[in-house]
């Protein structure tokens, strides 16, 4: 709540801010505009007509409300209308009379608003352009002023050369200031941002490297310790039947496998590259060696494979081995009992995984908890680890997934993974779940 107040605090004083800003243009040109309209009212002559005047203050006056988002522009339309001013006033404005016009007693300076618009359009060039143009623009200012000196034999007089120089330069030199102090400013909040984001990935470097430590302090070790108990079980306990020797020797396989995966999660925490080692990872080929140790843990797997391309991306192919894990991993968990069907097909454009147990009702309802009322929906975030990890790794390389609930006293996962995937995706869908090794978190 208090975000949203300073949010609607600071919206509200940027709107109060723009609406003193322009009732400040707005002030200025109608200022401009009397200045010079009644300017020439006070000379002692007759108007030809009250028009000339009231366009020519207008054009004086109004280009200076737009002076903050046209500077440029804004700059050359009133140097145009100084420079017609004199010539305007005298020759336009002003009824002939008999004899010789007295200029002296003409309106030969600019009026004090024009003078104050063009300081504050040579002061929002200084600020919205670099320092180079802002001085030519002085420099084309300071030359018109010239310019009616070498003119006033034609008819119009000296506009007030020094004062116009002067506002130009106060203007230019603050403007320039302004300039500087934000340019200064903006490189320190970019160099601020990109601090925050070394130090973003230094504490990520950090977290990464403490897991690791972590992983290979506790699981590393008890894994070593399952492997090496698993292999000299046969040595240690006499009378072993060959199928617990069988079993025994499966348990060891299947941790000294836990361990290679281990070690190559390691190595991509350990790696400061954002990306990680990614390489060697399993794939569609080593689907076979999953299903045969899936197989020796007691659960039956029938793999099909139907127009299965031979060639894929990295990334599909190592979601597909990822899902295919952790499926196959839930039913060893929740239903050792039960039979597996794994279907393997491809596509036009994609590659689908099809998983299929069939189980008894109580444990079918036991892993449908996972999914949001037992519907044959897409998981949403609701859905509990195992499941959820599926479904992310599938959308990280543009897929998508689906658990059904109980069917006939079964749970079905499909995977439809496109073929191809970027090469950003092909990174991020190597990246290990927090679950362990294997991605095979507990649900």
């Amino acid at each position: 709540m208090a975000k949203v107040r300073d949010r609607r605090v600071r919206r509200r004083l940027r709107l109060s801010r723009r609406a003193r800003r322009r009732l400040i243009d707005v002030g200025l040109v109608l200022l401009s505009v009397v200045f010079v309209t009644t300017g020439a009212a006070f000379i002692d002559a007759n108007y030809r007509s009250a028009l000339p005047p009231i366009v020519l203050g207008i054009w004086l006056g109004a280009p200076i409300a737009f002076t903050r988002h046209r500077p440029l522009l804004t700059w050359a339309t009133l140097l145009m209308a100084m420079a017609v001013y004199p010539f305007a006033v005298s020759s336009v404005m002003l009824q002939d009379v008999p004899g010789v016009i007295d200029w002296e007693i003409a309106p030969l300076s600019w009026p004090p608003t024009v003078l104050i618009g063009y300081s504050l359009v040579q002061y929002s060039v200084a600020v919205g352009h670099r320092r180079l143009v802002a001085v030519a623009t002085w420099l084309c200012a300071l030359g018109v002023g010239t310019l009616s000196v070498h003119l006033k034999e034609f008819g119009a007089g000296t506009p007030d050369i020094p004062l116009l120089v002067t506002l130009g330069l106060v203007a230019l030199v603050a403007g320039d200031n302004v300039r500087g102090r934000r340019e200064t400013r903006a490189r320190l909040q970019a160099e601020e941002q990109r601090s925050e984001v070394l130090r973003t990935k230094r504490a990520l470097l950090e977290e990464r490297a403490r897991i690791a430590r972590e992983l290979h302090d506790i699981v590393a070790h008890h894994m070593s310790v399952i492997a090496v108990q698993a292999s000299t079980a046969a040595y240690r306990v006499p009378g072993l039947r060959p199928e617990a020797e069988t079993e025994f020797d499966s348990i060891a396989d299947t941790a000294r496998a836990s361990m290679t995966e281990l070690r190559r999660l390691l190595a991509v925490l350990r790696s400061e590259d954002e990306e990680g080692a990614l390489s060697p990872q399993p794939g569609l080929g080593d689907i076979d060696e999953l299903v045969r140790s899936t197989r020796s843990a007691g659960t039956e797997v029938a793999l099909k494979r139907v127009d299965v391309p031979e060639r894929t991306s990295d990334a599909v192919s190592l979601t597909a081995y990822r899902i295919l894990q952790e499926a196959l991993s839930n039913v060893i968990r929740h239903a050792p009992r039960a039979t597996a069907r794994v279907e393997l097909r491809g596509e036009s454009d994609a590659l689908v995984l099809d998983i299929v147990n069939d189980i008894a009702n109580d444990i079918a309802n036991d892993i449908a908890n996972d999914v949001p009322d037992g519907s044959p929906e897409v998981l949403t975030s609701g859905a509990r680890h195992g499941i959820l990890g599926m479904r992310e790794r599938a959308e990280l390389v543009g897929g998508q997934l689906r658990a059904a609930g109980p069917e006939g006293g079964g749970f079905r996962v499909t995977a439809v993974l496109p073929l191809h995937a970027s090469a950003s995706s092909s990174a991020r869908a190597g990246e290990p779940e927090p679950g362990g090794p294997g991605g095979t978190a507990d649900r």
